[in-house]
């Protein structure tokens, strides 16, 4: 998995450099003002992917009905209890879980 990833990540940063030569202003007249946004646009969004990338972070949405199992499937998604679950509604807002290093004894666990 590690390997596709750095793959896809030389992939993605090939096509940065790709759209920054395109962006360059030397090309302005060449492309247009409204080819020139739309590379932009283009080239945040793979910076952004880069940069996701870069720092193995992802985002997932889990969408339900209240009382339907959101926080019960994310803990087992998970493979750790870390959301609260009642037999009553008990998550009441957005929830967002990064994962870190906490250290113990000066030693970092995960």
């Amino acid at each position: 998995m590690e390997n596709n990833r750095n793959t896809v990540l030389e992939k993605v940063r090939a096509e940065i450099e790709c759209v920054k030569k395109l962006t360059d202003y030397k090309y302005q007249e060449l492309i247009g003002q409204d080819r020139g946004l739309k590379l932009k646009t283009m080239l945040n969004k793979l910076m952004s992917i880069e940069s996701k990338l870069d720092t193995s972070s992802f985002e997932v949405s889990i969408v339900g009905l209240e009382k339907s199992g959101k926080s019960t499937f994310a803990n087992a998604f998970m493979g750790i209890d870390i959301l609260p679950t009642k037999d009553a509604r008990c998550t009441y807002t957005a929830t967002r879980i990064c994962y870190g290093f906490k250290e113990k004894n000066g030693q970092n666990l995960l």
